[in-house]
């Protein structure tokens, strides 16, 4: 794999690691999803998905949007009754009667009700992304790095039989995305909290799953390492090689909502066989050539915020590892190494293929916060800049040492 050899891992306690598998050995087997090859997060098809809500429902949704209500779903031929529907967002969140985000929980009203083997599913609006493909592109590539990020997929949403338009399928944070990167018994997940970081306190991190293997203490590591701030101590905390990985995908993928540049969009999971932390990415709609808000397009080829070249992230480990020769050298390799990674994925002709699969979902898109001339001209500022990426990242490395 091309990312082994790119950053050198201080040593790690390697009693710890021993002790915790021993103590979770007898702990049962948390299940994972029973799905044919992810079939609903295909980069081959637009999915249609039928939401129907009753006036009741509607009305509960628009006084109390992040509670669930009963709805049904259908998808290819399938209703699925009692399954419950709830709104989400935060700068994206829009009413009911507009394009909302919508969270979907099979099982919130019938246990065990699942969806192709899926309890759950998020449908992002993209009302902050004109190209409609930054989760998609992000994620894909956050993923090719093995670095923990959810998979994507694209839906046409109905409610009632009317066209909101056009959504991201984003695979939830909870025990299956859990169970597809990390071997069971599990231990816990957490989203991150506004002005939450490690040098601060991990009481404040949100409990998102806990599996069987759960410690409440576990997230602690993170904290308790902080306070010491030495490249041992980080790295018998965290993933070292994943926490530098997932620090350089931030800067190179130009990730400005982020851990590292605004605390925020982050989730963190506690790994009970070595102890470890791993951060993983959320909120991804600002990444790449990121326009704020997305229909002021006057720079809309160029980040108008933040780039590699930024000098004050905002996340204390983001800040050490600039600061800490050991961490800030893995750093400059990994960027250097992600450069290679974006060329051998052909980022740039991925971003247009999507784009031609999307758009005439997009022109039919009734909600939309965007023209489909903006559409068009965002798509293709995104490929010719991810296409001049790798060499804008060499460029910043070789300044950088």
């Amino acid at each position: 794999m091309w990312w082994l050899g790119c950053v050198q891992s201080p040593p790690g306690p390697s009693e710890m690691i021993a002790d915790s598998v021993a103590l979770i050995d007898s702990a049962e087997e948390a299940p994972g999803p029973d799905v044919d090859e992810w079939e609903l997060y295909s980069d081959e098809v637009v999915h249609r998905f039928d939401i129907t809500l009753s006036d009741d429902a509607i009305n509960q949704l628009s006084a109390y949007p992040d509670l669930y209500v009963e709805g049904e779903f259908a998808y290819d031929g399938e209703t699925y009754t009692r399954v419950g529907v709830r709104l989400k967002g935060s700068a994206s969140f829009q009413p009911i009667d507009q394009k909302p985000a919508f969270r979907i929980d099979f099982d919130q009203f019938v246990e065990g009700q699942t969806f192709r083997g899926y309890e759950r599913l998020g449908l992002h609006n993209n009302v902050w992304d004109a190209s409609a493909m930054a989760e998609t592109l992000a994620y894909w590539t956050w993923r090719q790095a093995d670095n923990p990020a959810p998979r994507t997929g694209y839906a046409d949403v109905y409610v009632n039989g009317e066209l909101r338009g056009l959504y991201t399928l984003v695979q939830p944070m909870d025990g299956q995305f859990v169970d597809e990167w990390w071997d069971g018994p599990h231990g816990a997940l957490y989203e991150m909290t506004r002005s939450c970081d490690f040098n601060v306190s991990c009481d404040c991190y949100e409990l998102q799953y806990d599996g069987a293997a759960y410690d409440a203490e576990g997230i602690w590591a993170g904290c308790d390492a902080a306070a010491v701030g030495t490249p041992e101590a980080i790295a018998s905390a965290f993933d070292w090689s994943r926490l530098v990985r997932y620090l350089a995908l931030e800067k190179a993928l130009n990730h400005p909502d982020s851990y590292s540049y605004n605390l925020n969009n982050y989730h963190i999971y506690v790994d009970p066989a070595t102890g470890w932390l791993t951060l993983t990415p959320w909120g991804a709609d600002s990444t790449f050539v990121y326009v704020y808000p997305p229909w002021d397009l006057s720079q809309p080829c160029e980040p108008v915020y933040l780039d590699v070249d930024y000098t004050s992230p905002y996340g204390w480990l983001a800040r050490w590892c600039e600061d800490e020769p050991t961490c800030r050298e893995a750093l400059l390799d990994e960027l250097d190494s992600l450069a290679t990674l974006i060329e051998t994925l052909e980022l740039a002709d991925r971003a247009t293929s999507t784009h031609a699969r999307i758009r005439d979902h997009v022109a039919a898109d009734p909600q939309a916060a965007y023209s489909l001339e903006d559409h068009d001209y965002q798509a293709a500022c995104f490929a010719d800049w991810i296409g001049r990426r790798p060499d804008e990242l060499r460029a910043w490395v070789q300044n950088a040492r």
